[in-house]
């Protein structure tokens, strides 16, 4: 299982090619459509500190290898604007070295791969990295991305990152002195590591979907913490959207997008929960894994 990262910036520009022209000594044949190439779009590598993405209306695939470098206490953030919210990236970091052909990259648990996760439109994040060198690789994860992508190294010399990992739930309880009871699997998802924050007080145990050529994408996440060590009003989740509808059952706080919840919010027994399902869930089978944690 691969460690945590987080967010920083560069700039994408696109790549149409042309078909091929027809040769002197044959007979004019009449003009061919244009033919997107499989990879529309690079990233340009000129800055130390960041990734741009820039699109319009970009033909699916994947750009070229991005460079970033972190020291102590560096982030990544990332985030993403544009006019469609159905459109999303997948960003695949690895760890010091590129893959020897990264643009064929299918490996999520190959050797130097240190996340492999999709960021939606109209989004934003922080994510902790490990201190060294990492490549990235962008890719449109959808029939076209209309926006910008930006991904920078964000600098906090007086805060560490108070995240970490592991593969063992009981960690997590070792850690925090609770531990969470979660649903072994919703909305086609499973856990795949155990994210605590000690100094936070805060449980997050992230959820991927593993798409048939055994890709997984990280889409759902589900946090716990002490109702007193976490400001309520503000949400436990960390997602920040704008949402169609919030509303109130039994106690839970919904929020939806295009008729799904996409986050789930509520206090019991002095802990605060929050579950977040990135493709989002009718409201009867989100209340149905609400009363699954624990």
């Amino acid at each position: 299982m691969k460690k945590f990262a987080m967010f920083l910036t560069l700039v994408l520009a696109f790549a149409l090619v042309l078909p091929g022209c027809t040769s002197s000594d044959q007979p004019d044949q009449p003009d061919q459509p244009e033919t997107p190439d499989e990879s529309s779009f690079a990233l340009d590598s000129t800055q130390d500190n960041s990734i741009a993405v820039t699109m319009n209306s970009a033909s699916q695939g994947s750009g070229g290898v991005g460079y970033l470098s972190f020291g102590e206490n560096e982030y990544l953030f990332y985030e993403t604007q544009g006019d469609n919210d159905a459109d999303r990236l997948r960003v695949v970091i690895f760890y010091k070295d590129e893959p020897e052909n990264p643009l064929s990259y299918t490996d999520p648990e190959g050797d130097n791969v240190y996340l492999d996760f999709t960021v939606d439109n109209n989004t934003s994040s922080l994510l902790g990295m490990e201190p060294g060198d990492y490549a990235f690789l962008i890719e449109v994860d959808s029939v076209s991305f209309d926006g910008t992508a930006r991904f920078s190294v964000y600098e906090d010399s007086q805060i560490a990152n108070p995240w970490m990992m592991s593969e063992d739930p009981a960690d997590l309880e070792a850690a925090l002195g609770f531990g969470v009871e979660i649903p072994e699997e919703f909305a086609g998802m499973h856990p795949v590591f155990y994210n605590y924050a000690p100094e936070l007080l805060i449980a997050s145990i992230s959820y991927a979907e593993t798409m048939e050529d055994g890709t997984e994408y990280l889409k759902g996440d589900i946090r716990k913490a002490p109702s007193y060590a976490v400001d309520v009003s503000q949400g436990l989740s960390g997602v920040w959207d704008t949402y169609d509808q919030t509303k109130r059952v039994d106690g839970v706080r919904l929020s939806f997008i295009e008729g799904l919840v996409r986050v789930a919010e509520w206090e019991a027994d002095g802990y605060a929960y929050s579950v977040w399902c990135q493709d989002g869930l009718p409201e009867e089978e989100m209340m149905t894994v609400v009363g699954q944690v624990k």
